[in-house]
């Protein structure tokens, strides 16, 4: 879609919804396919437009349905307009940023306020009724996850997995899979870190929620604490925090904090073959630093099992020859 095109058609929906704006500033796109753009009111309430690509007209479509699902229990944004096509939508703009700039920038007792906010939003979530957008995680969803991201992190090495590296990669993430896929289950974000949250008034205000479902009652958790900013800049004061937040406001089954670092495990290895392919597509300086984080943090994570010490050998090897260090 040209630029005129574009402006066009946000000037004919904003005109529908009764609103007008000036300019249209883009915004850098995340590691998605969405494209998303801040239309200037002055010192009126702010205005953003969603342009879903062609083929994601089932994640629009989800997005509205997770979002008719949640509000009235979580703060999410309004929807003021929808193309007819299904491809655009004009929304309530929760402002320029996002719990990760501020994590990045304000003192501890200010991260420790935020993320006990976002724990307790994540602990509503998890009480709700799972509107059946999506399906349910499943072993065989949370294996497939994690053989991605070994072809997508051996892909960006300088050197072609062997067939024993891989054995053993299959080994290590069957195992975990077929464990967290057992864990007690609830509703999740299923992306429920700092970018994705804002604060709004006197809460969290939350967005990008299309891909809502059924999981580990930990997942949303592990997303919030072990993730991007929370992992460059770590605060377990905070983390602690936000797990005591969390069960403030939701029962859990005995061993939560356990079940938060087995789905980390899954969760930092996933998010690190996300980066890679971001790093892989010449996004390095953006998304190298989280890139390295994630190995980090999945080195860290492993535990003492046969499969996992095997599987930190390798990693540990190709962590160090794409650090520089072998």
């Amino acid at each position: 879609m040209s630029s005129d095109s574009l402006d066009a058609r946000l000037r004919a929906l904003a005109r529908q919804a009764g609103v007008d704006f000036g300019n249209v500033e883009a915004i850098p796109a995340d590691v998605g396919r969405r494209r998303y753009y801040r239309l200037d009111r002055g010192r009126r309430p702010g205005i953003l437009a969603v342009v879903y690509p062609a083929d994601e007209g089932d994640a629009a479509r989800r997005w509205l349905a997770v979002r008719n699902a949640v509000r009235g229990s979580v703060r999410v944004p309004d929807l003021l307009a929808e193309a007819p096509e299904g491809d655009l939508h004009l929304i309530e703009d929760f402002g320029p940023q996002s719990l990760a700039e501020t994590w990045m920038r304000v003192s501890a007792p200010e991260r420790s306020r935020l993320l006990s906010l976002a724990a307790q939003a994540a602990a509503v979530i998890s009480s709700l009724r799972d509107p059946r957008v999506n399906p349910p995680f499943t072993a065989s969803f949370f294996l497939e996850e994690l053989r991605g991201s070994a072809r997508a992190l051996f892909a960006v090495s300088s050197e072609p997995a062997s067939g024993s590296e891989m054995d053993t990669h299959e080994e290590f993430a069957s195992r975990l899979s077929e464990e967290i896929a057992a864990h007690p289950s609830a509703l999740l974000h299923r992306d429920f870190h700092l970018s994705n949250l804002f604060e709004v008034g006197s809460g969290i205000g939350v967005i990008d929620f299309q891909d809502a479902r059924v999981g580990p009652d930990s997942y949303d958790l592990a997303s919030l604490g072990w993730e991007r900013e929370t992992l460059i800049r770590p605060d377990p004061g905070a983390a602690d925090g936000a797990l005591r937040a969390f069960q403030s406001r939701r029962t859990c089954a005995p061993g939560l904090d356990r079940r938060i670092r087995r789905v980390s495990l899954q969760r930092a290895w996933k998010a690190a073959g996300t980066f890679a392919r971001a790093v892989a597509a010449g996004r390095e300086s953006r998304y190298g630093e989280f890139l390295r984080g994630q190995i980090d943090l999945v080195l860290r994570l492993l535990g003492t099992s046969p499969a996992e010490r095997e599987f930190a050998k390798v990693l540990g090897r190709r962590s160090a020859r794409m650090h520089g260090k072998g």
